[in-house]
């Protein structure tokens, strides 16, 4: 097995290793090409990446210009012809040509006075840059806002939050904002707070405003949200703002705990098995003894594919035939935090948190055991928790009440307080025989994780 996946992944690397340079060369083509058809030398203003893409420095999203040349690639034309195919456009739409914004003045072919706020670190003289005998597109005092139009679609009972930046995008005046809000006959669901007034903002300041959705039941709420300031040309703008709340309606309790059951019985084994092998490696090593690594991972990779078995997987008999989702059985939109987080939208979802979070125990053992840190201390400062709250665990034909407690795992701080051992419940080390060996007890619930995994007791249930 071992010397099986050694050969793949020696494979995989291989085919890696002789990809990567075409795809590291592809990316330099383009600019050699720009550069060859318009005789651009580094003497030049524009001999940047920014000539195409929104960052100056290249990569990630395209201007105007950089999108049209990308539209004839798919064309299936190589790069050069694309370039020049392009040439007679006005993508920036200020009354150039792309070809002589380049060839002849020096000037950028993806931006006018009209988007040229779109460019991201963008070089201290790149005003003169925009469009031809135009030395800046910026007036004395001007105002602008992002976006210039919000929409919330926002679960009834939850609070849907969207930010509003206000810049000021002149050259020589700070803005003073002296009102904002919602104009009169806006629904009472929306709302809006920020700074105090009146806001001075510095020119290339910008400040924000929170506008809120908060919507009690199913709504369609509209509303505009006024900002006034003493912009010579705009003294008032005017944001729509939209909202559409939606309900969320849980399963059944009945198929609800159905699957939960299920699900909760499989994870008992998942964590039993988890903890007895690792539990075992553990002693070894305090033993002075090589752990047999194979058989561990193989003992709980076998456990982990049964338990994502009962989560849409081939064994799943009460989850997936009544269509539940997360958002169905109740449970949270995310597992866990920081980067870290995984959003629960499939049934799959549920399985990789739990096998994640079963990990973050595990990890916070080695830190007690032996010191490790792994690859993930450097993920988030965040602790990573997690809980189920507020349900109540059907297991086996009876009902428990599980321990409303969670174990906070801060992957990041290697010296923060550990979580004991003696703090878990019911996980009892206790000596095996001659080898020392550490014999973890199973978990009783779901709850031993820091989390509580809970299905509703049905109608008439026992």
């Amino acid at each position: 097995m071992r010397s099986g996946l050694r050969v793949v992944l020696g494979v995989v690397l291989a085919l890696g290793a002789l990809a990567l340079p075409r795809v590291v060369a592809a990316r330099p083509l383009y600019f050699d090409n720009l550069v060859s058809i318009y005789g651009l030398t580094p003497a030049d203003d524009i001999h940047a990446c920014g000539v195409c893409h929104r960052l100056w420095t290249g990569t990630g999203a395209r201007n105007p210009f950089g999108s049209a040349v990308e539209g004839q690639l798919y064309l299936g034309k190589p790069i050069a012809q694309a370039i020049v195919d392009v040439a007679g456009f006005d993508t920036d739409g200020d009354g150039f040509t792309n070809g002589d914004e380049l060839g002849i003045y020096r000037t950028l072919p993806g931006y006018s006075c009209d988007n040229f706020f779109l460019a991201t670190n963008p070089p201290a003289n790149f005003q003169s840059l925009i469009t031809p005998g135009v030395p800046s597109c910026l007036a004395p005092k001007d105002i602008r806002i992002d976006p210039t139009n919000v929409g919330f679609a926002t679960q009834a009972g939850q609070q849907g939050v969207e930010i509003v930046d206000v810049f000021n995008n002149g050259a020589d005046d700070p803005i003073t904002v002296s009102s904002y809000g919602f104009l009169a006959g806006a629904s009472a669901t929306l709302g809006v707070t920020g700074p105090a007034l009146p806001i001075v903002i510095p020119v290339g300041g910008s400040v924000q405003l929170q506008v809120t959705f908060t919507p009690p039941a199913v709504v369609l709420a509209n509303g505009t949200l006024r900002i006034s300031s003493d912009d010579p040309d705009e003294a008032d703008i005017d944001v729509p703002v939209s909202g559409i709340s939606f309900a969320n309606p849980l399963a059944p309790a009945a198929e609800r705990a159905a699957c939960l059951r299920d699900v909760s019985r499989q994870m008992e084994r998942y964590t039993k098995t988890h903890l007895k092998e690792w539990g075992t490696c553990f002693a070894a090593e305090l033993a002075g003894v090589a752990c047999d690594a194979g058989r561990r991972d193989l003992k709980v990779g076998q456990a982990e594919a049964k338990l994502r078995g009962v989560l849409g997987g081939a064994t799943d008999r009460f989850c997936t035939p009544t269509g539940l989702t997360p958002a169905r059985l109740g449970l949270p939109a995310t597992c866990g935090g920081g980067c870290g987080a995984i959003e629960l939208h499939t049934l799959s979802d549920i399985a990789d948190c739990l096998v994640y979070l079963k990990g973050q125990v595990e990890a916070k053992r080695q830190f007690k055991v032996g010191g490790v840190v792994g690859a993930e201390a450097e993920c988030s400062r965040q602790p990573q928790q997690f809980g189920f709250d507020g349900l109540e665990i059907e297991l086996n034909g009876k009902s428990r009440q599980a321990p409303q407690k969670r174990f906070p795992i801060d992957l990041a701080d290697a010296s923060a307080p550990l979580v004991d051992e003696n703090d878990i419940p019911d996980f009892q080390p206790k000596q095996a025989g001659r080898t020392g060996g550490l014999v973890a007890q199973p978990l009783e619930s779901l709850a031993g994780l820091g989390m509580i995994l809970v299905a509703e007791r049905p109608a008439g249930g026992h």
